[in-house]
């Protein structure tokens, strides 16, 4: 298990609040930003499309 310090724990928090992301959602998203910015992933990380229930996501 993963222990983050406080004030990452809080920006985190803030993130999440502002972009409407799951917690475990915005890791992913900073991580693979983060692993692409460094030459790891080609491509830029697909985020989801939030999509009302019964709406198809963009593309779909």
């Amino acid at each position: 298990m993963l222990t983050f310090p406080p004030e990452v724990v809080a920006a985190l928090d803030e993130h999440c609040a502002v972009e409407r992301l799951a917690r475990d959602r915005a890791i992913c998203e900073i991580v693979a930003e983060y692993l692409r910015i460094k030459g790891y992933l080609r491509a830029r990380p697909v985020r989801a499309h939030h999509a009302s229930p019964g709406e198809k996501p963009a593309g779909a």
